[in-house]
């Protein structure tokens, strides 16, 4: 659970660094896809994790494409 802009800003960082680590493993096992879902389902959680701690310190209910909504 993200408190303050700190934590925040430290959540950003570590999303980015899942996105790497699975975009990284892609790359290593792209030929092998059965391999790579095994290596990257736990960075893909914790991406999934991140992104949900994020939308709700920012009061993000639902992304604005899935809502079909735009302001």
């Amino acid at each position: 659970m993200i408190e303050n802009d700190a934590g925040f800003q430290q959540s950003i960082e570590q999303l980015e660094r899942m996105y790497r680590v699975v975009a990284e493993l892609r790359s290593r096992m792209g030929a092998n896809p059965v391999q790579f879902q095994l290596f990257a389902e736990g960075p893909i959680e914790e991406i999934h994790r991140l992104r949900h701690d994020i939308d709700a310190y920012l009061g993000i209910r639902e992304p604005i494409a899935a809502s079909g909504e735009l302001s």
